[in-house]
């Protein structure tokens, strides 16, 4: 399995601790969620397609056909995400293995080799701006919520 790209990169959460949530706050999380949706769109159509079989590209035509029809900040696209990431994911496994090289001299033994073939590279990326993808429309909707429920507890 290869790691997320974003494993180095703080959560969300942590990103916005302490931060006073106000409409200006989410609408700046929502247009970025929506500038991450162009960059998804675009890998899928140029990358994870040609890169899927026929018979797996279905999945990912109606994805990207969600995205273009602006249908993004619903809990059921974070579905939608995942299913799509299982399968590159599975892409990715698929070209990546591990083998054993030997020193020169066979003296210490040798060492594990990971080989990711360069399509398995490609899509790995992609997955890591899938997961981009999920944190901001999951924060979007998160903080929705969150001002609606606040102001009907303040409203009581």
């Amino acid at each position: 399995m290869m790691p997320s790209p974003l494993k180095h990169f703080p959560t969300l959460v942590n990103l916005i601790a302490d931060t006073e949530m106000t409409e200006n706050l989410v609408t700046r999380i929502a247009a970025i969620a929506l500038m991450q949706a162009h960059i998804v769109t675009t890998q899928v159509h140029d990358v994870v397609i040609p890169h899927l079989p026929p018979e797996r590209r279905a999945i990912a035509r109606t994805f990207v056909g969600r995205l273009d029809r602006r249908r993004l900040f619903s809990l059921s696209i974070l579905d939608e995400v995942d299913a799509l990431r299982a399968t590159l994911q599975d892409r990715v496994d698929a070209g990546t293995y591990t083998s054993w090289h030997g020193d020169a001299d066979h003296v210490r033994g040798g060492y594990e080799v990971l080989h990711v073939d360069p399509a398995a590279r490609t899509l790995g990326k992609v997955i890591g701006e899938l997961d981009l993808l999920s944190n901001l429309v999951l924060a979007t909707i998160s903080a929705l919520d969150a001002m609606r429920e606040a102001g009907n507890l303040i409203h009581r």
